[in-house]
């Protein structure tokens, strides 16, 4: 049975003055990051396009720069260490699509999470042009059926809290007076909190839009009745990869945190799929994302 990996779906969020050229470019002409003892770069970059759309296939990879390695001297019966600079630790193979704003990742368990490849990813564009005031972000897509099960099994909210960012180009239609808010305040992100006690939670209906969006058809979005609060709109916001979000609530009398972060929107390939069928993959399921959720541009 051949090897597998799971590849995670994210949004590069470009702020400042960063932009996809500059993201396409510090992959191309990387940096190197070290970090406890190891180091992290870009490699095999290349720039392709299929049925005309361009991408980004390269690797991040976290490598020792003082590396070794233990022979086992059979002439001797000992065993001999050998100095092994840069000796590569783990790789991460992705995708970057520019014009969905869309990321594609393999995850490699212990040595590359979702977060460590969030974190580096980032670390390496911003180091590669901090001279033009860029910051750099990557938002994951949520999986709105594992989220929606999950709020849907809390017995009431007491907190949300969010930052979002202004999306381009896409936006969802739930949270599209947000999206217009934001950019009226020319902000590049907002920070969302509410708060409300166990015995008095917030007067939220969360759950229902999450559970409503995930049962929506392709000729039949769902329209609220009424406007959407503020911070349900940001959580919604989050989840489509353009924030991170966390409700707090109780299920059973005991304090449960949901994050938007936990549920990543994920698919499978085998460890030898070609460049081209990823870029396949990845980008059939931005497209069907923005499909199924009735995103607009």
């Amino acid at each position: 049975m051949p090897q597998t990996n799971t590849y995670y779906l994210g949004r590069v969020i470009k702020l400042g003055n960063l932009t996809a050229d500059m993201v396409v470019d510090a992959v191309l002409n990387p940096a190197t990051a070290t970090s406890y003892g190891n180091s992290w770069s870009f490699f095999d970059a290349k720039e392709l396009k299929t049925d005309g759309v361009e991408y980004l296939s390269a690797k991040l990879i976290k490598f020792n720069p003082e590396g070794e390695v233990v022979i086992a001297d059979t002439s001797t019966r000992q065993e001999i260490v050998h100095l092994e600079p840069n000796l590569k630790i783990a790789a991460s193979h992705f995708i970057y699509i520019p014009s969905v704003s869309g990321i594609a990742f393999s995850k490699v368990y212990g040595h590359i999470e979702e977060n460590h490849f969030s974190r580096r990813f980032c670390e390496l564009i911003d180091q590669a042009k901090f001279q033009y005031l860029v910051e750099c972000q990557i938002d994951f897509i949520t999986d709105l059926q594992t989220f929606s099960q999950k709020l849907l099994s809390l017995d009431g909210i007491t907190k949300i809290s969010a930052v979002v960012h202004p999306p381009n180009p896409l936006f969802g239609p739930l949270w599209k007076e947000l999206k217009e808010y934001i950019k009226f305040r020319r902000s590049d992100k907002m920070l969302i909190r509410e708060e409300a006690s166990i015995d008095a939670p917030l007067n939220s209906q969360l759950p229902f839009h999450v559970k409503k969006v995930v049962e929506q058809l392709p000729d039949d979005p769902y329209i609220p009745v009424d406007k959407i609060p503020i911070g349900d709109a940001a959580i919604l916001m989050a989840a489509d990869g353009y924030g991170s979000g966390s409700v707090k609530g109780t299920r059973d009398g005991e304090k449960v945190v949901i994050k938007t972060s936990e549920t990543i929107k994920n698919f499978i390939e085998d460890e030898d799929a070609g460049v081209e069928k990823l870029f396949r993959s990845a980008y059939t399921i931005f497209n069907q994302i923005e499909t199924d959720r009735h995103m607009e541009h």
